[in-house]
């Protein structure tokens, strides 16, 4: 998966499926415009998606205006124990967070006036495997 940014080397990539990353990162877009269908304007739905880049990390974070993440799917992303946990909210979460692994990256949740996901991914040079 090429990553370019500012930051970056020209010949920087994120080792990961492409088709399984852009399937994850999907997912949550999904599901963050579907947790703002819960407020009660729906015209204050919001689904912002932030990119940042250093040397060696691409990092994106998703933020909806949704209700946010009820604390135990916050417990079993932040503890996810493997491709074997599902999360409490079906299959995507637990994908996302297996895709995000796999690639040496790191997934979290948070609440900041809605669902917050973190993702945090290395970035290499592609002679580097």
């Amino acid at each position: 998966f090429r990553v370019q940014g500012s930051a970056l080397r020209p010949d920087s990539v994120v080792f990961a499926s492409s088709d399984r990353l852009s399937r994850c990162l999907w997912n949550l877009v999904d599901n963050a415009f579907k947790a703002g269908e819960q407020v009660q304007d729906i015209t204050e739905n919001r689904v912002t998606v932030t990119l940042e880049t250093s040397v060696n990390r691409l990092d994106i974070t998703l933020t909806d205006s949704g209700p946010g993440f009820d604390p135990e799917t916050a417990w079993m992303i932040e503890n996810w124990f493997g491709a074997s946990a599902k999360a409490p909210s079906g299959y995507g979460l637990s994908f996302c967070q297996e895709v995000i692994a796999q690639a040496g990256g790191h997934m979290s949740v948070q609440n900041s006036f809605g669902g917050v996901v973190l993702l945090s991914l290395p970035v290499k040079s592609s002679e580097e495997q």
